[in-house]
C-alpha cells in the first residue's frame, strides 16, 4: 500500500493508524513519541520558546495522524521528512504571525475593568456573577460538543489532576495516551471556539 515508504517502521504505524482503535492509539503514541526531538530542534533552529514548539509538535502529529487517515499521507517521503516539513512550516508561520501581531496598529480600548470601577459595589458584583455564568454556561456547551469522554478528561484535567492520576481513574493505557488523548480533546474544544 506505502510502497514509496523508506522503512517498515513507517509502514507498521500508519497500517496501525489505520487499523482504528486500541492499535490505533499504540501508533499515534509511537509515533508522537518518536520524534520529540523535534521541539528542540523547533527551539534551536528557529527561535522559538519551548512551550511554543511543543504545541506546534503537537499540532503537527495532530495534522499527520488526520492526513494519514484521509490518505492524504502518499508515502513519497519518509514520514519524518514528512512530519518535519509540516512542523517547520508551522514553526514559521508561527514566527510571522507573532511578527504580524508586534507590527498590527494598536486601538485605544477601555478595559471592563476600568468601567466597572466607575460603578457601585453591588453592580460590580452582579456584573461579574453574569460574567462568570456566561463564561462557564459556554465552556460547558463547548465540553458537551466534543463528547462525553474528552469532557471527563479535561475537567479532570481543569480540576489539577495529573496525567496520572487520570489514568488510575479513566480507562487509558499508558501516561502517554492520556497525554495524546488531551491534547487531541483540547484541538477539539479549541475548533468549537
Amino acid at each position: 500500500m506505502f510502497q514509496f515508504l523508506h522503512n517498515d517502521a513507517d509502514s507498521e504505524i500508519i497500517e496501525g493508524i489505520l487499523k482504528g482503535g486500541r492499535e490505533r492509539q499504540k501508533c499515534e503514541n509511537i509515533l508522537y513519541e518518536k520524534y520529540l526531538y523535534f521541539i528542540k530542534e523547533g527551539v534551536r533552529k528557529h527561535q522559538i520558546e519551548e512551550h511554543e514548539s511543543a504545541s506546534v509538535y503537537s499540532d503537527t502529529i495532530l495534522s499527520v495522524i488526520d492526513h494519514i487517515l484521509g490518505r492524504r499521507f502518499e508515502g513519497r517521503a519518509s514520514l519524518k521528512t514528512y512530519i518535519y516539513q509540516i512542523f517547520s512550516n508551522q514553526c514559521v508561520s508561527l514566527i510571522r504571525k507573532k511578527a504580524t501581531n508586534r507590527a498590527a496598529p494598536t486601538f485605544d480600548t477601555v478595559l471592563l475593568s476600568e468601567i466597572m470601577y466607575l460603578m457601585g459595589d453591588d453592580t460590580q458584583s452582579i456584573i461579574q456573577q453574569i460574567i462568570e455564568q456566561e463564561e462557564e454556561t459556554t465552556l460547558l456547551q463547548r465540553l458537551d460538543a466534543v463528547g462525553k469522554k474528552c469532557k471527563e478528561l479535561l475537567l479532570l484535567w481543569a480540576n489539577g489532576y495529573s496525567d496520572k492520576e487520570i489514568l488510575d481513574m479513566l480507562t487509558y493505557s499508558s501516561v502517554d495516551v492520556v497525554k495524546v488523548s488531551r491534547m487531541r480533546c483540547i484541538d477539539k474544544l479549541r475548533k468549537t471556539y
